[in-house]
């Protein structure tokens, strides 16, 4: 698939917070398996960022490990999944074993509370690695709501 994102992130800069603009053309590639009513994905994901904040364009390579089960439970049709995801980049300013720099792991229920409309609720563990102080964990609890027609 082809997308094309717009980002807005707050950012510290000169010691402020300001918002900052990123441009984010993408090519998804996805790799999908079933093998006993569980469902695999392995989806590569190139990103042209296009930042506000620096004077050189770079590319990111995202590579989403995802598993899904067969199991449901209640009217609701709850689901659990777990993904791990890892990031690399060709940012300037990273020497090569700096790289790769972020990883996600999520462990979710998906649910169904009414037709065309899924509710996931999730944790994830967000790994960054900044500069040579190593790699440090942000805990994320969360929500996705998504509608298909």
């Amino acid at each position: 698939g082809i997308g094309d994102r717009l980002v807005d992130e707050k950012k510290m800069s000169d010691g402020k917070l300001r918002w900052c603009y990123e441009h984010r053309p993408t090519l998804d590639l996805t790799l999908k398996h079933e093998y006993e009513g569980f469902r695999f994905d392995m989806r590569n994901r190139f990103e042209y960022r296009d930042k506000e904040s620096t004077r050189r364009n770079y590319m990111r390579y995202r590579g989403r490990f995802r598993v899904r089960t067969p199991w449901e439970w209640t009217d609701w049709r709850i689901s659990p999944y777990a993904s791990w995801e890892m990031y690399i980049e060709d940012e300037p300013s990273l020497s090569s074993g700096q790289i790769f720099n972020k990883a996600r792991s999520l462990f979710g229920l998906s649910m169904h509370p009414i037709e065309h409309m899924q509710v996931s609720l999730f944790y994830l563990l967000l790994h960054e690695r900044h500069g040579d102080s190593g790699w440090k964990p942000l805990h994320v609890p969360g929500i996705e709501i998504k509608f298909e027609f």
